[in-house]
């Protein structure tokens, strides 16, 4: 909310709110924060666990090159497996999906 003029003020601004608690407030406030925070929390384990199958797959393909094969990436992996590692489904997905002209734009 952004309160520019005189007018938004007086119907934005009450003094004295009759329902207003200060004790509710500041649990409401805490409760947002660790909602929060176990929300980043899971999409930082997900994402190292993510990064940690790819660098697997990485040094699985380096070691594949350092016996002396030299096999290309996509042949290696399949273009499949090689897309889900790079995360081109998830890109695929939105590019069908009814979100495509908001988000890729």
């Amino acid at each position: 909310m952004n309160i520019n003029t005189k007018r938004d003020f007086q119907k934005y601004y009450v003094e004295n709110p009759k329902d207003f608690n200060p004790e509710r407030n500041k649990y409401i406030i805490n409760k947002t924060i660790n909602e929060y925070e176990a929300k980043r929390k899971a999409k930082y384990i997900r994402f190292t666990e993510e990064l940690k199958e790819r660098t697997s797959a990485l040094a699985d393909y380096f070691r594949h090159l350092n016996s002396g094969k030299s096999t290309p990436l996509e042949k290696y992996f399949g273009k499949k497996e090689l897309a889900r590692l790079r995360g081109r489904e998830v890109i695929e997905e939105l590019r069908g999906s009814s979100f495509k002209d908001s988000i890729l734009k």
